[in-house]
């Protein structure tokens, strides 16, 4: 009996060996694999939402090229890698504004601000006693529409001295 489980050990031993190492092998292999592997979490704005399983090396513009979410002008686009293996991705937006000045629109894309950064973005400035409407410390929304009024004040230039000229008036009284 001795000798019949001696045997079976020594049969089964090497087999158990190998499949002991194999299995080492495949975790290790897991392992290394996983530490170089990122989670993705990819949002934006308008409720787009995707995970990827990305490289830990992956720049911000190859986890939005693997998503298929792509940004737009004006969009803002914020990157955060946490530490271990998550990282997120999220992408503000940009909404229209209209801007009317000087007989012109101007179509404007912000992600969020006040009718100055509108303005600011379009090149636009104000002079003397130029005015918007919204005012400028408004804060815009999708569609906002901005019209600039430009004022113009100008001195009427007198050629001849002013005259004193008696004016004669009548008082009524009502009873």
């Amino acid at each position: 009996m001795k000798k019949a489980v001696t045997a079976a050990k020594q049969a089964v031993s090497p087999r158990v060996l190998a499949f002991c190492v194999m299995v080492v092998c495949l975790v290790a292999t897991l392992g290394v694999t996983a530490a170089n592997l990122r989670l993705t979490y990819v949002t934006d704005s308008n409720g787009a939402r995707q995970v990827l399983l990305t490289d830990a090396d992956a720049s911000p513009a190859q986890v939005m090229h693997l998503s298929g979410i792509r940004s737009e002008e004006g969009d803002e686009v914020y990157y955060t890698a946490f530490s271990g293996n998550l990282a997120s991705l999220n992408i503000e937006r940009a909404f229209s504004v209209s801007i009317t000045a000087d007989g012109q629109e101007y179509p404007v894309k912000l992600v969020f601000g006040t009718v100055a950064d509108a303005l600011e973005r379009a090149g636009i400035t104000l002079e003397g006693d130029d005015y918007t409407e919204p005012a400028l410390d408004h804060v815009v929304t999708a569609g906002s529409k901005i019209v600039v009024h430009r004022v113009d004040l100008s001195l009427i230039p007198i050629s001849e001295p002013t005259r004193r000229v008696v004016i004669s008036y009548a008082v009524f009284c009502l009873k």
